[in-house]
């Protein structure tokens, strides 16, 4: 497994997209990465893809999610809709971005398949397409040992300051500066993806708000924006730790 920040991300999927026969028969998976669209795997894909649009017009090309159905879809022949102006319209290259959801554990060895071998029961991959698969935490014993030779495993680990700075682009500052005081004092064992989706769901709570800064929300509100977005899946993130944080935060 190789460790790789936001801007190697960003360079293997621009390479990805520019020589896509060089990833023929290739999977790129993404250990124990979200796939939700506030990732950083989701959002870098999108973003190379537009960028890729706007320098090569004739060769436009964009992502398709492949989730639990990964086994019925016609991967041979796909065709992806892009609804960005100026790049509208079906696309039929680009990036299969698979979730790594494959259902009961009866579908690992399906979805092994489908990941070592680009063949479901369909048909075979086109070479037009590169395969970017996420490699959920806890699905079944999921190991590396499990992936063919052809599969290159990685995990996008930026430091903090690449992140914070990435990070900048979607979220406000009044958000993202006591959130990333609060990582850089605890040091808490939280992914990124992770606390995207809590800076998402802050940022929202403000907007509703009219508040400026996060100490000017109630703590009920705090609990909705991130309880809520967080669900059930994370009984061990440091809710009212945070909290308490922010109330101190200057």
């Amino acid at each position: 497994m190789r460790i790789i920040g936001i801007s190697d991300f960003h360079a293997l999927i621009e390479e990805c997209l520019s020589n896509p026969g060089s990833f023929a028969g290739k999977s790129i998976i993404l250990w124990k990465a979200s796939y939700l669209e506030d990732s950083i795997a989701y959002r870098v894909i999108k973003q190379c893809c537009i960028e890729h649009n706007k320098k090569h017009f004739g060769q436009q090309v964009w992502f398709s999610r492949s989730d639990a159905t990964f086994r019925n879809d016609d991967i041979s022949d796909i065709k992806a809709i892009c609804r960005i102006k100026g790049m509208y319209g079906y696309k039929s290259r680009g990036i299969l971005f698979n979730t790594g959801v494959f259902g009961p554990k009866e579908q690992l060895n399906n979805w092994l398949k489908f990941i070592n071998l680009h063949e479901n029961d369909k048909g075979r991959l086109s070479n037009d397409w590169v395969l970017v698969a996420c490699a959920q935490e806890g699905s079944y014993g999921l190991d590396e040992s499990l992936f063919s030779d052809n599969c290159d495993i990685y995990s996008i680990q930026p430091t903090v300051d690449e992140w914070a700075h990435w990070v900048a682009q979607y979220n406000s500052q009044a958000v993202i500066k006591p959130i990333l005081a609060f990582i850089e004092s605890k040091q808490p064992s939280i992914s990124f993806d992770t606390w995207q989706r809590v800076l998402h769901s802050l940022d929202k709570a403000l907007k509703q708000k009219g508040a400026e800064t996060l100490r000017q929300i109630s703590e009920k509100d705090y609990d909705m924006a991130v309880r809520g977005s967080l669900g059930f899946t994370y009984p061990d993130f440091p809710f009212k730790e945070l909290w308490d944080f922010i109330q101190s935060y200057i």
